[in-house]
């Protein structure tokens, strides 16, 4: 049996075409609960976005800084090399 989460729906009909058995049909609903509960996904998964990206990019300066103290490290290598 197939259902729908109707405190899930946000009325945007994209479940209609993927529908398996062709089942789906959109009726009126009170718009201002779907709509507040699809405000309160977007903020969390807004926030989820943001939080993601923060950690993506102290992920990346971490790499950044580990590369350019190998490239430093190297530079003074040869450079000792050279003086020898």
């Amino acid at each position: 049996m197939h259902t729908i989460i109707s405190s899930e729906c946000t009325g945007c009909k994209l479940c209609i075409a993927p529908c398996p058995v062709d089942c789906i049909s959109m009726i009126p609903a009170d718009e201002r609960v779907a709509g507040k509960h699809a405000k309160v996904r977007i903020q969390f998964r807004n926030a989820r976005l943001k939080s993601e990206k923060v950690e993506r990019l102290a992920e990346l300066r971490k790499q950044k800084d580990a590369v350019l103290k190998d490239g430093a490290s190297l530079i003074s290598e040869i450079l000792q090399r050279k003086k020898r």
